[in-house]
């Protein structure tokens, strides 16, 4: 019985978790049963959706520093209250957020879908993915 619950929760988990091609929603499911879908996209793709809408870099002030996409607000996911920073943004309006490698940024892309951001969309492998697709960084 117990080897019958792990392989169901095992398929389970790779259902929820296998829509994470470019372009199409990461769907999984929270710890309270809701659905969160998160726009995960290649390099290309987010280059040019990002265009005139709210871009975040969610890594450190020092990541940040020493290489950004052009245009990006620093929010550090490192900080104590790094939600709040999000209460003054248009929650209907696109969002694109990205860091190093697409840990951080899954996590904040995620949390800003469950309090209610409509549009979000992540930078799948982060700037690590973004610079071997030729795109350039830019420095404070």
């Amino acid at each position: 019985m117990k080897r019958h619950l792990l392989m169901y929760c095992l398929a389970f988990f790779s259902i929820a978790t296998s829509s994470c091609g470019q372009g199409k929603p990461a769907s999984v499911i929270d710890s309270s049963g809701v659905e969160i879908k998160v726009n995960l996209i290649g390099a290309k793709a987010f280059n040019a959706g990002m265009q005139n809408q709210l871009l975040i870099d969610v890594r450190t002030p020092q990541e940040f520093k020493y290489g950004h996409i052009e245009n990006a607000i620093n929010i550090n996911f490192y900080s104590k209250n790094w939600l709040d920073n999000f209460e003054g943004f248009d929650k209907s309006e696109p969002v694109y957020v990205y860091c190093k490698s697409g840990n951080r940024s899954s996590y904040v892309s995620r949390k800003l879908i469950q309090t209610g951001f409509t549009q979000v969309f992540e930078l799948k492998n982060g700037v690590t993915k973004w610079k071997k697709n030729g795109f350039q960084l830019v420095r404070n």
